[in-house]
């Protein structure tokens, strides 16, 4: 699909049906915000009106058309409506324009792309803390989050980079962030609980529960889930399975808020998950752990100043064996990937004029991270990578509120400190590297009237390498080389309600990065710097509640991009890998009579590339697949609920390619019922 069929795809879209996003949120415009945190509003501010303030800009409440980014959000009711086909927090956001949400399996992570860049570019926070995107998305439960705020276009000065080693490598929030905002809002008891069943044997139950207690309060909640899986591979490749293959995840998870005083706010969230089984092979066993805790105070001196101080701890533990396939099926070895993440984040916030908000802040961030193989002929462990990184900075932003402009901008001051221990197995030459930058971001907002706005953001990144790229592991090969990466976003929109209900938008994003680190998907994959690369696209929305029976959108996203690479001819003039040609979405919510309710979503992937090498890299996409999600309530009264749902995906049964030799399972469907009291 070329770009000058835009319009009539738009068009056809819009008469052919259908969105999900689109309860009517206009922004508030009268009344004044408190500088408070949105852990203190939601007990001031109704439900209605709790849709119409995010936090992700300056992490205190803001009313949404102060907030100069373009902002997806996505509330427990869409969270209903939507499918979890690989049980992976990035299906949230697979239908929203700009993001390529591609989840290998569900037993892996998402290999997609944000605003033409790779699967690395957007950050993914818990409550403003940096998570893993590839690690915790798959760990994560959603019943533990109030909604998620997807914040697009360049966001790098109060928020920082995860220093990750593992995956991907680091990652960056040049193409934006996406904030999953834990529940706060407890207002009495509620019990949920949900079993289900579906294709391959699937067999999982849930459970959550919270109250209310005075000034405490707290939610608490599992998850278990068993399945005879599915070959996830393509024929004949590493893949291969010989059996059916073996999954098992567990999640708990829980929180606790306690107010001491009017102006003090403490809570306290862990969650924990256990995922083990096999890929098919009887010597392909797993077993990883991952642990999450997030610390919160918060103190507001007055009604202009206040303060909030967050600590995370990510601890993530995976162990998985190897055998010799194809030549046989005997063990070959055990790998081990430890690493433990601990963010600290201290931001002062200083309200003037109406809404104007001054903050100033520090954050850091630990990371200790290793790799072992134990090879099954010696039993004897040996410590192939093993690496510590330290992340310093000071930031300041202001956004100032003038009438109907807004006007936000700031700096930053990184530092980043690496110690290598071994890299590959052995003792390297340079035993540690630090970096230093500053980094900036602007953003501008004219609300020309209460139902049209404009906006553009501009602002810079930098992406150190990961200890995995510098390195290697299973599966890579190491790159000692590799040199940091420095890039620049660009992002210009309208905002349009022509008539209350539908909502219009068109965002244009450009972003430059110099060096950057790019990894070829081949076997084994490496990861190098590719010179230039450059990424241009269009993202047009239609978002409408036509009534109180049906909301539909509809979305289609443009990719233009280009890797400049002078030193090597393979690497120039190609494209950025995983980064669609075009996305197109369609989607349908419809509340039908006998209180059921169905969801419909239509989505086509353009053409994209596994790697940068003109020479061996491989062609996918070009397919659509068609997912449903039914739900009927059963019962329903002041006690309690009874509702039974379906969920159908991929309709149509299409098996198409992934990277690494992964493949779309096809069609698969699960049904549950649901108790609430």
């Amino acid at each position: 699909m070329s770009i000058s069929h835009l319009p009539s795809f738009i068009f056809l879209s819009a008469c052919a049906a259908t969105a999900l996003y689109s309860q009517n949120q206009n922004p508030i415009t009268s009344g004044y915000l408190e500088l408070l945190p949105i852990d203190a509003l939601v007990t001031t501010l109704s439900l209605e009106e709790l849709t119409q303030v995010v936090i992700t800009d300056t992490k205190t409440a803001q009313s949404r058309d102060k907030v100069t980014q373009k902002l997806e959000i996505i509330d427990q009711t869409q969270f209903e409506q939507l499918g979890e086909n690989n049980r992976n927090l990035a299906e949230l956001m697979q239908y929203t324009s700009g993001q390529f949400v591609n989840v290998l399996s569900r037993n892996d992570a998402n290999w997609g792309s944000y605003a033409g860049l790779g699967p690395k570019y957007n950050t993914y926070m818990l409550d403003g803390l940096p998570i893993d995107s590839f690690t915790d998305a798959m760990s994560l439960d959603p019943w533990a989050f109030e909604r998620v705020e997807v914040q697009k276009g360049p966001a790098a000065i109060l928020y920082s980079n995860y220093l990750t080693m593992d995956f991907a490598g680091n990652e960056s929030p040049l193409a934006g962030t996406t904030n999953f905002i834990l529940k706060d809002r407890i207002e009495g008891p509620l019990t949920r609980a949900v079993i289900g069943a579906g294709s391959y044997n699937t067999q999982n139950a849930r459970l959550y529960h919270q109250n209310r207690h005075g000034n405490l309060s707290y939610f608490i909640g599992g998850n278990i889930e068993r399945s005879d899986y599915t070959q996830y591979g393509g024929d004949n490749t590493w893949l291969q399975t010989t059996e059916d293959p073996d999954y098992k995840k567990s999640k708990i998870y829980g929180k606790i808020s306690y107010k001491p005083s009017k102006d003090d706010t403490l809570s306290l969230f862990i969650h924990r998950t256990q995922h083990t089984g096999d890929i098919g092979r009887p010597n392909r066993d797993y077993d990883h752990t991952y642990q999450t805790l997030n610390f919160k105070y918060l103190h507001d001196f007055n009604d202009a100043l206040s303060l909030q101080l967050q600590g995370g701890w990510r601890d993530y533990d995976r162990n998985f064996d190897e055998d010799f396939y194809p030549a046989s099926l005997d063990l070959k070895e055990q790998g081990s990937v430890q690493q433990t993440i601990i963010p600290l984040d201290l931001t002062l916030s200083y309200l003037h004029g109406k809404e104007s908000v001054l903050s100033i802040g520090s954050d850091a961030q630990w990371t200790d991270y290793k790799t072992i193989t134990t090879p099954a002929s010696t039993g004897i462990e040996a410590v192939q990578n093993d690496m510590q990184a330290l992340s310093n900075s000071l930031f300041v932003q202001e956004k100032w509120v003038e009438g109907d402009w807004i006007f936000r901008g700031g700096i930053r001051y990184n530092r980043i400190k690496h110690e290598y221990t071994l890299l590959g197995g052995s003792v390297p030459s340079v035993n540690e590297a630090t970096w230093s930058k500053i980094l900036w971001n602007v953003g501008v907002r004219w609300n020309t009237a209460k139902n049209l706005s404009y906006y553009a953001n501009s602002g810079t990144s930098f992406m150190t390498p990961a200890g995995k790229q510098v390195g290697g592991s299973s599966g890579q090969s190491a790159n000692p080389s590799l040199k940091p990466e420095v890039g620049m976003g660009n992002d210009i929109g309208i905002e349009w309600e022509p008539i209350r209900g539908l909502n219009l938008g068109v965002r244009g994003f450009y972003n430059v990065i110099d060096d950057a680190i790019v990894d070829n998907a081949g076997s084994p994959t490496q990861s190098f710097n590719a010179g230039t690369t450059i990424a241009k696209g269009i993202e047009i929305d239609l978002k409408h509640h036509l009534n109180e029976s049906m909301e539909y959108f509809t979305n289609f996203t443009y990719n233009d991009t280009k890797v400049e690479d002078s030193k090597d001819v393979k690497n120039d003039d190609t494209d950025i890998p995983f980064v669609p040609r075009y996305m197109a979405n369609i989607g349908i919510t419809s509340f039908l009579p006998f209180d059921i309710t169905a969801s419909a979503y239509l989505q086509r992937v353009g053409s994209y590339y596994s790697t940068t090498d003109k020479t061996s890299r491989v062609k996918y996409g070009n397919y659509h697949t068609l997912n449903a999600k039914l739900q009927k309530n059963l019962i329903r009264n002041r006690d309690y609920s009874l509702s039974a749902l379906l969920e159908l995906n991929n309709l149509g049964d299409v098996h198409h390619p992934l990277p690494w030799d992964f493949e779309n399972t096809g069609f698969n469907a699960h049904g549950s019922i649901a108790l609430s009291f």
